[in-house]
Formats: C-alpha cells, sequence, structure tokens
C-alpha cells in the first residue's frame, strides 16, 4: 500500500527527504512546506534536480494540516525549542498524520508524566503516532552502539561521538549564529544554540538507550571544550579571526554509581589544525568498554548520485542529512502501522540486554 507523505521544510535535511520521497514508489508525496517565500510554487522535484512532480510547494501550514496524508516528514529549521516544537507538530497529529522528526520525541518520559499525556492526547485526537529518528539523536547511539554491544559478554560504558568539519558549511547563519564560530567562546559558552538544544536533545537520546539497556541512571554531567588560534583562517563563509571560536567539543554523560556509562560527544571544527585537538576529520564512533572492548569507526563518502542543484547549491546534502533524513524516512511504515502515541525503538524486543558492571 503506498504511503501518501507530506514533506516539511527543504533544507539539507528536508531535501534530502524529498529526493527519496519522490522516487521511492512505495510513498507517494502530496505536499511539500516550504519556509523560503523564493520557493513558494515551485514544483517538489525542481528543488532536488529531479523532473517535475505536480506537486507545488507552499508555505500555508493550514493548507498543509488539511491535506490528506499518512504521514509528515517534520524538518524544520533548526534549533528549535520544545515548546516551538509542539506548537508544530501537536496540530499535525491532531489532525491525522503520523509525524516522523529529528527533532524531538526520542523519549518524552524524561520530561515528566504531564508532558507524556499531553504528546499522547494530540496522538489521540487524530489516532496518530510520533517518532523520533535523526543522525544523532537517533542512529548512532541509539542504535549502532547498542547493536555492537551484542557482541560483548560484560559491559562498563559505552559512548558515541561526531566529528563534523563545518569549514565548507555554506550557510553564514549556521556557522555564525547558529554554531558561534567566530565568536568569543565565552558567549559560545553561555549562549550556544545548538549546544542549548542538543542538551535537550542527548539527555533524551541517553535516557533512551539507558531505558532500553535496563540501565537506572542517575543523572547527567556536561562537559565543554573551546578552542582559538592566534591567527585568523579562512572558511567558505568567511573569515575567522584570531582569537575566536574554531573548535568545540560537548560531552554529555548518563552517569551510575557516580560514574559515567552511556556519553554522546559531538566535536564541530572549522580547521583540522588545532593544536591538542585529535581526529578532526568527518567521521563518527562508537566506543564500548566491556568484554572485549571495542572501538568502531564510521566514515561516509560522497553519494555516487550527489547532484549539482544550480539554485540551491548552498542547501546541497552531505552524509549527516542524508543519514538524518532517512533514519525518519525509513521509520514511515512502522509508523503508520503502530496504535496511536509516542513511538519507542524497541531494541532487542525490549528485554534488557547485559547487565553492566
Amino acid at each position: 500500500m503506498t504511503l501518501k507523505v507530506i514533506q516539511w521544510a527543504t533544507g539539507p535535511v528536508g531535501r534530502s527527504a524529498l529526493r527519496h520521497l519522490i522516487i521511492n514508489p512505495a510513498y507517494e508525496l502530496v505536499g511539500v512546506y516550504v519556509n523560503s517565500a523564493d520557493k513558494v510554487g515551485m514544483d517538489a522535484g525542481k528543488l532536488v534536480g529531479l523532473s517535475d512532480t505536480g506537486i507545488k510547494t507552499t508555505n500555508d501550514k493550514a493548507a498543509i494540516r488539511a491535506m490528506q496524508a499518512d504521514a509528515v516528514v517534520f524538518a524544520p529549521r533548526m534549533p528549535m525549542t520544545k515548546e516551538d516544537l509542539d506548537s508544530e507538530v501537536f496540530p499535525l497529529l491532531e489532525s491525522g498524520k503520523n509525524v516522523v522528526t529529528p527533532s524531538g520525541y526520542w523519549f518524552p518520559p524524561l520530561h515528566g508524566n504531564d508532558y507524556v499525556q499531553r504528546v499522547e492526547a494530540a496522538c489521540r485526537k487524530g489516532n496518530a503516532s510520533v517518532f523520533g529518528a535523526g543522525e544523532n539523536p537517533g542512529f548512532f547511539l541509539a542504535h549502532m552502539a547498542p547493536m555492537a554491544a551484542t557482541g560483548c559478554s560484560e559491559l562498563r560504558s559505552i559512548s558515541a561521538g561526531e566529528f563534523v568539519d563545518c569549514s565548507q558549511h555554506p550557510s553564514p547563519t549556521m556557522v555564525f549564529d547558529v554554531l558561534c564560530f567566530g565568536k568569543d567562546p565565552k558567549e559560545a559558552e553561555a549562549h550556544s544554540p545548538t549546544a542549548t538544544m542538543l542538551d535537550r536533545c542527548t539527555k533524551e537520546d541517553l535516557s533512551a538507550l539507558a531505558h532500553h539497556l535496563g540501565i537506572e541512571i542517575e543523572g547527567f554531567e556536561k562537559e565543554s571544550r573551546f578552542a582559538t588560534l592566534d591567527h585568523d583562517i579562512e572558511c567558505a563563509v568567511g573569515r575567522i579571526a584570531a582569537g575566536t571560536l574554531v573548535a568545540q567539543s560537548h560531552r554529555w554523560s548518563a552517569l551510575k554509581n557516580g560514574k559515567p556509562v552511556l556519553t554522546f560527544q559531538p566535536t564541530w571544527f572549522v580547521t583540522d589544525k588545532v593544536p591538542g585537538w585529535n581526529d578532526l576529520y568527518d567521521h563518527w564512533n562508537v566506543v564500548i568498554d566491556g568484554r572485549p572492548c571495542m572501538h568502531i569507526d564510521f566514515r561516509c563518502t560522497t553519494s555516487f548520485d550527489r547532484l549539482p542543484l544550480l539554485k540551491w547549491a548552498d542547501t546541497d546534502s552531505g552524509a549527516m542529512d542524508t543519514i538524518t533524513a532517512m533514519t525518519c524516512v525509513n521509520a514511515i511504515p512502522a509508523v503508520c502501522a503502530a496504535p496511536p502515541g509516542i513511538v519507542y525503538p524497541n531494541f532487542f524486543g525490549g528485554t534488557p540486554l547485559l547487565n553492566f558492571a
């Protein structure tokens, strides 16, 4: 049965999802919401270098909610607060559409029973379900790490890291305002929008994994590192002045008996030449301390079908964007088939995998 799907937003992640929704016969694209006024009224295929689909983009949210669809791939502009997220997603659920998103809902119980009830009430009203996916949170720590752990007889800790080279990112807003490169590190530490959003997201991801592994955690700790250089550097969006932020790393850990047992650490940088910083190249890793110990490195190469999209070349999708999008798109059939409510990953049938030492 072909599933009717709406794509919400067409940034790098949304465009990856949109392209797949168009070319995969399992899905029928029925609507596309866009933020940019200059994209309104365009054929969806044009946005991803494909032939016309007959589906025109819109920035009318009411029109999107009124459409008949099985699911919405909700990939909004980032970062986004939980309150802003709910204000957009709840009406979609209430209108009868299942929602898959990389922006939240990995583990709503972290925010209390009242919040869970509000999410589930929106789902019940529309007979719909919601699922949080994504690259991180959602994939490397939540899926790849526990899968690798099935090869261990004992565990002490699991950690996942991502290393993202932002030097060629085409958006000045993302580089300077969202990620705070080129700013005073003290300002970045106090006001980084991405770090603030990830504080919510990562704690949900860690909590979800702990729940499915049967680990009772006591709380979380966070540490951050920031680096500057004594000279200017050039990146795709301009100059990063000497003495301003060129690399940052944030580490969130879930604690048991006062020790980290689950950890996620993203590292972002605009140059790979930072004294004292290692592994500054695009990749992800999973490190398992156990019997046996494991260190797994993931690298993604340029896709064979990468397109030179003329007008929106600056929003073409890289590996991280594609992984984020596809964890959402590939979940659509299961989410549509699920009972109304919050859908959680069903790791190992919900049975605790191992006892942590």
